[in-house]
């Protein structure tokens, strides 16, 4: 069978949510021996560098199965023309678009993720030309769609909400766990010497960045203390200016560090000094930080709504609502003052990453675009 997939995201140089997914899940999908039988064609746009190549496969592109990139040129609206016209010339059996976003012209069978409508949650949180487009492209993918994958039960849920969607078409394949580096691959410095909170993730307003900025300010103000700090690692997003705006004004304004956005082993330096992960996002489809914090042994902050509940665990995490500043910054407090606290976090974090596994994602995804293509 060929199975085509919308790989883009697999080789961008600063991955993300989405990039992270599409990587290892492919890297998984490789070594599974249902695989053997298959031909896969990854779609990009450029030319992979061999960084790439070996970052998205172990080895590269040696896995189980037949592996093919193939480099599709254009200068505008790739999927929409260019991967269009490749699906009428040479068709795959079915084509799986990791990200949502399906080309007009497809093969007879498509499967398309959806990792979360978040900005149904928050509709004021995203710019209105974003939000009209992820409803778009949402729609088209569960009409055009023979199947549609999502990362929790929360995301199915809203999809059936929202949309109306028909439930036997959705089907809930939670990720793996972060991919964390070796001793050896972890060659930049240790994280930074003062004790500190973290955020990671874009920095913009549907993540509730700002209430991440007010609940410390206050944090701060109620306990008097110049220690822990606040770290935000992160691209800037939608309303960036408003958050650097609030950190400005803000009497913990000097404990405040905006780091940029951070590589792989930058962010599990930052992640082995941190006090607390601060996770208090306004909705999420499944929540990769939350894992990573688990993984490094890192306690978490995070929202008591739609996925978060269920990638942290039970008692995986303190729960805050959204919006709660004053919640969040006894979250804080709690978690500074503690340790008894911090290591029953820790524990129970460590037991809750047992629960996710590339492997059976690879495996679970494999076997709809199979049955997809039938």
């Amino acid at each position: 069978m060929n199975i085509g997939i919308h790989a883009v995201a697999a080789f961008r140089v600063q991955p993300t949510g989405v990039e992270r997914y599409l990587c290892e899940l492919l890297r998984s999908m490789a070594t599974l021996p249902d695989a053997s039988t298959h031909r896969f064609l990854l779609y990009t746009n450029q030319q992979p560098t061999t960084h790439h190549q070996s970052h998205v496969m172990s080895g590269g592109l040696s896995g189980a199965g037949r592996w093919e990139i193939r480099v599709l040129r254009a200068l505008l609206m790739w999927t929409q023309l260019r991967l269009s016209w490749e699906m009428l010339r040479f068709p795959p059996d079915v084509l799986f678009s990791p990200a949502q976003a399906l080309p007009r012209a497809l093969p007879k069978s498509s499967v398309a993720t959806v990792h979360g409508v978040e900005f149904l949650h928050v509709p004021d949180r995203y710019p209105a030309t974003r939000r009209r487009y992820l409803d778009f492209i949402t729609r088209d993918a569960l009409r055009r769609s023979r199947a549609v994958i999502v990362p929790s039960d929360a995301t199915k849920g809203d999809l059936l909400r929202f949309y109306d969607a028909n439930p036997e078409k959705v089907h809930v394949v939670p990720h793996g766990l972060p991919v964390f580096l070796s001793k050896e691959e972890l060659h930049i410095a240790s994280p930074p010497p003062a004790p500190y909170f973290l955020y990671l993730g874009r920095l913009e307003l549907n993540k509730n960045v700002d209430g991440i900025v007010r609940a410390f300010t206050r944090f701060r103000k109620r306990t008097g203390v110049t220690a822990p700090e606040l770290m935000l690692a992160g691209t800037p997003g939608f309303g960036f200016r408003r958050i650097r705006g609030l950190i400005g004004r803000s009497s913990a304004r000097d404990g405040i560090h905006l780091r940029g956005y951070v590589s792989e082993s930058e962010k599990q330096a930052l992640l082995r000094g941190a006090v607390a992960l601060l996770f208090p996002s306004w909705a999420e489809g499944f929540g990769f930080p939350i894992l990573e914090a688990h993984m490094a042994g890192v306690p978490v902050v995070t929202s008591s709504v739609t996925a978060m509940p269920e990638v942290a665990g039970r008692r995986g995490a303190l729960f805050v609502v959204p919006g709660a500043d004053d919640e969040l910054a006894e979250a804080m407090e709690r978690l500074n003052e503690d340790r008894a606290l911090r290591r029953n976090l820790i524990i129970s974090g460590q037991q809750n990453i047992e629960r996710f596994s590339w492997e059976r994602a690879a495996a679970a995804t494999l076997r709809i675009l199979t049955e997809a293509a039938a």
